[in-house]
């Protein structure tokens, strides 16, 4: 069983009517989309062609993270298992005459190198290639951060931090990958780990020939515990993300902190299940300043949401643009949410749609709330099953992403499909 269905186990959420008051946030939830279970099997006959299957070993396996593309139209992703230590892979899949022609870049081999990548890469302008692996390193096998930068006709991997929380209260278990700011300095979540081993926000800032580590752990259950969700930086220098659990009920919180590392982290927003519950994904900025995020539980049928924030000073504004009923239109949204044109929001749901195997949804703004539609439900063998990461646009508009499960092989596949 695959760390993100553990997760959804481990964390018991049970369907709350009670709208939680404090903490600065307010609750509004929309008027939910009342579509049949035949019109969403009509609305899910998409266009949707597999660019890759995952066959193991020496291939990779079962692809948990979403997506990076680079200006030429590469796509960058990592496979949690195969390779040929079985420790997961960093692979490309560089678009050719024929289709796409997939290459491994590096095979994780385990202690001192990393094991089990499940978080997306970050790439920036030189080409190099940034992530975390969930495990190994060459201390207490507590995860790593790593880089993978072109040389010659291949890549060079360097591990850039190796996790211990025994030493000076680091970080643990990484799920999620990196972002970058223009110096350079990396910026990321783990687990568990910190000062109360409930999870650290980490910072790594260029330093000589190395990285010099800096960050914040979750002291209290009410802070927020296991935030298994990426970060966002937006322009003024805050990060936020979400805990999958701890505040105030214990379904989850949404934090922000300065990235400059004077403050700890502040709970902006506490999750109490009919609002949402368990979010394990990185949050998206609108160009209204809102974010937008996803929860993998909780909402009108706990089967997950999708849900806006409008942060204002101290206090924030949620409102639920979505529930999902765990049916054909999808259940437990593990990745992040796609912002598209005239206000549409696209995405995958782990679960759910009209043959069990999890759908790509779009919300379409309608009237006061929104309306889903179920854009395409995957179908498991030789089609792809369970998609846990966040889509990517192409210059197309076509839409992109991983699914954990399915393909020729049932070992996860790399799709497209024309919303």
């Amino acid at each position: 069983m695959e760390k993100y269905f553990i997760k959804c186990t481990i964390i018991s959420v049970g369907i709350c009517t009670v709208i939680l008051g404090g903490c600065g946030t307010k609750a509004q939830t929309l008027p939910l989309s009342q579509l049949s279970a035949t019109a969403q099997a009509l609305a899910s006959h998409r266009t949707e062609h597999i660019l890759y299957s995952f066959r193991k070993q020496p291939d990779g396996s079962q692809p948990l993270g979403g997506l990076a593309i680079d200006t030429r139209g590469n796509l960058y992703g990592t496979t949690k298992f195969g390779g040929t230590a079985v420790s997961g892979t960093v692979y490309v899949l560089s678009p050719s005459s024929t289709g796409y022609t997939e290459r491994i870049l590096h095979n994780f081999s385990g202690p001192p190198d990393g094991n089990y990548p499940t978080g997306s890469l970050s790439v920036d302008s030189q080409g190099t290639l940034y992530g975390t692996t969930q495990v190994g390193g060459a201390q207490a096998q507590y995860g790593t951060v790593f880089d993978l930068k072109p040389s010659g006709t291949g890549y060079a991997e360097r591990i850039l931090h190796s996790f211990n929380p025994f030493y000076s209260s680091d970080g643990a278990y990484p799920y999620s990958g990196v972002v970058i700011d223009n110096n350079g300095v990396l910026y990321g979540t783990t687990s568990a780990g910190g000062y109360g081993g409930q999870g650290t926000v980490f910072i790594l800032k260029p330093s000589g020939s190395g990285y010099e580590r800096d960050g914040w752990g979750f002291g209290e259950g009410n802070d927020g515990v296991a935030p298994y969700g990426g970060l966002l930086l937006e322009k003024h220098g805050f990060l936020y993300g979400t805990t999958s659990q701890g505040g105030a009920k214990d379904f989850g919180t949404v934090f922000k902190v300065k990235a400059s590392g004077i403050v700890f982290p502040k709970v902006i927003h506490t999750f109490n299940g009919s609002n949402g519950a368990s979010p394990q994904s990185s949050l998206v900025l609108g160009k209204n300043g809102s974010i937008y995020g996803t929860t993998v539980e909780g909402g009108a049928a706990n089967s997950g949401t999708i849900f806006r924030l409008s942060v204002h000073n101290r206090a924030s504004t949620e409102t639920v643009l979505y529930s999902f009923n765990g049916s054909a239109d999808g259940a437990h949204p593990y990745g992040a949410p796609l912002l598209g044109a005239r206000g549409v929001i696209y995405g995958t749901a782990a679960g759910g749609g009209a043959f069990g195997n999890g759908v790509v949804y779009a919300l379409t703004p309608s009237g006061t709330g929104y309306t889903e539609r179920t854009v395409y439900s995957f179908k498991g063998k030789p089609d792809g099953s369970a998609p846990n990461g966040a889509l990517i646009f192409t210059k197309t508009k076509e839409l992109l992403g991983t699914t954990q499960f399915g393909g020729k092989a049932d070992r996860g596949t790399v799709f497209a499909i024309n919303p």
